[in-house]
């Protein structure tokens, strides 16, 4: 589960989730690749708009086997609680390093990490972190009202009939809805011009840009020509690792 990915949107939406969740004065924060680079710098953005400190941030390869010398840094460093900015498997490593030189503070990652498969990777080391994730991963304990859930529920249970629940994941979700996205702006495209032609192919992109209020697994998909993400609060909801399960937290 290396190659995970997450848009500008989602890391922003996660970074602030956790951190208004956090109620802490203080971060210290891990980093390993691109996907991780893109959530410190949401994390720094959200935390400097609300006043919380970043005490220390230590960069590892996602190659890396062994974490401890960083994992003694970010304890020495005091914080409040550490934001694992990383995606896919080397997201576990700070995380159990950081639990076996007994951190006791809690320990947040990122939307990268959502994926079943990283709750087999990380084992016990990684129960009690806590992660914002897209709604999708859990969509069984949103409630109603949340926007997600129906798209979540026509598609997730064909997903796991094909592969299984153990590899459920925020990824396959992001993948259809992007496939979601396209059919949605096709009519307005086809309107326009013929397919095949540097003029539809504008044309389509023209409606992708002009997508309003587009209900997804991911999120509310609202764009325009300052907005290419598209993505608001509703991207991710906050979710607690309890007995090697994702559950939503309240």
């Amino acid at each position: 589960m290396d190659h995970t990915t997450t848009s500008p949107g989602q890391c922003a939406c996660a970074a602030a989730l956790v951190l208004k969740a956090s109620a802490a004065g203080s971060f210290a924060v891990p980093v390993a690749g691109r996907a991780g680079q893109a959530s410190k710098v949401s994390a720094k953005a959200a935390a400097a708009a609300d006043g919380i400190s970043i005490t220390d941030t230590e960069a590892y390869a996602r190659s890396s086997v062994d974490v401890t010398g960083q994992a003694l840094h970010l304890i020495a460093a005091a914080p409040d609680a550490i934001l694992v900015a990383a995606a896919g498997s080397p997201a576990s490593l700070p995380v159990i390093a950081l639990t076996q030189n007994g951190y006791a503070g809690h320990i947040y990652l990122t939307s990268g990490v959502a994926a079943n498969a990283f709750l087999k990777l990380g084992g016990p080391a990684v129960n009690g972190a806590l992660a914002a994730v897209g709604p999708s991963l859990v969509y069984e304990q949103l409630p109603d009202s949340n926007p997600s859930k129906a798209p979540s529920a026509a598609f997730m249970p064909r997903f796991d009939a094909k592969f299984g629940v153990a590899a459920r994941s925020n990824f396959a979700a992001q993948a259809y809805d992007s496939y979601s996205l396209i059919v949605n702006a096709l009519p307005a495209a086809l309107a326009k011009a013929k397919p095949g032609t540097p003029e539809f192919r504008a044309a389509l992109r023209d409606a992708i840009e002009n997508t309003k209020d587009f209900h997804a697994m991911t999120g509310v998909f609202t764009y325009g020509p300052d907005n290419h993400s598209g993505l608001g609060p509703s991207a991710a909801v906050l979710v607690k690792i309890v007995d090697g399960k994702w559950v939503l937290v309240q």
